[in-house]
């Protein structure tokens, strides 16, 4: 369709679509403005209408493809009342995994990492996002198991961040090396067995009671050729220390 022809509204999705291309085909350094704005057929000043430069076209590509809507949702509220808290983050873990399966969101993953040495302000657009919206929800899960005593008093915070990046190392892992590996293969499958290992490896509450403070109590040896209750003098006593008994 010309150009003139087009609605004004569809112009940004159209130059994040052609922005996308290049910079996964050229890389961020060697992509300018004018072949993005040639792939998208438009002119130069139409993008800088749009976007103030590639920096903020960049940031526009990732923050467009990284939709969090898979924390949310009436499905994942539902699940809070009617699964376990292991069962809640299978849910929430297997949706980032199904988000991940559209071309450009996973796309937008691997160009991210491959920029981010050179242009980290790329690679912190991403973590902001990502952190903001997928790792409070993985969080949220966890702190739900915790409560509910499913789970021990675990690092949130980082178990969140650990259990994300598994997620996202399938996906660099397929990519990366997939076409490789020769096997025939299914990548939603591998992302789910991966998932079910993060989850079933949740530690479980420690339900053995243990004292506050250890005690101990003295076990007394008797001195060699002595047998009574009395150490005789000029001989060593031998005392160990035992722990405390469970009985």
């Amino acid at each position: 369709m010309p150009k003139f022809f087009r609605r004004a509204e569809a112009r940004p999705e159209e130059l994040l679509a052609a922005a996308l291309a290049r910079f996964r085909e050229a890389g961020y350094a060697a992509t300018r403005v004018e072949e993005i704005a040639s792939a998208a057929g438009v002119t130069v000043g139409t993008v800088y209408r749009y976007f103030p430069g590639k920096e903020a076209l960049f940031s526009a590509v990732v923050e467009r493809h990284l939709d969090a809507g898979w924390s949310r949702g009436r499905e994942i509220t539902d699940a809070y009342g009617s699964q376990t808290p292991r069962e809640v983050l299978s849910l929430l873990l297997s949706r980032l995994a199904k988000s991940l399966q559209d071309s450009a969101t996973r796309d937008v993953l691997l160009l991210v990492v491959r920029e981010a040495a050179a242009f980290p302000s790329s690679a912190q657009v991403y973590c902001e996002q990502l952190l903001s919206k997928g790792c409070i929800a993985v969080e949220r899960a966890l702190r739900h198991g915790i409560d509910r005593g499913e789970f021990p008093l675990l690092p949130i915070e980082l178990t969140a961040r650990a259990m994300v990046a598994g997620v996202l190392s399938q996906v660099i892992w397929d990519a990366s090396f997939g076409e490789y590996l020769g096997a025939p293969r299914d990548p939603s499958a591998q992302a789910e067995l991966a998932i079910a290992m993060m989850v079933r490896g949740l530690p479980n509450p420690d339900i053995t009671p243990r004292p506050t403070q250890p005690t101990f109590r003295a076990a007394t040896l008797p001195a060699p050729g002595h047998t009574g209750e009395h150490p005789i003098p000029g001989k060593v006593r031998i005392v160990t220390l035992l722990p405390p008994s469970r009985d």
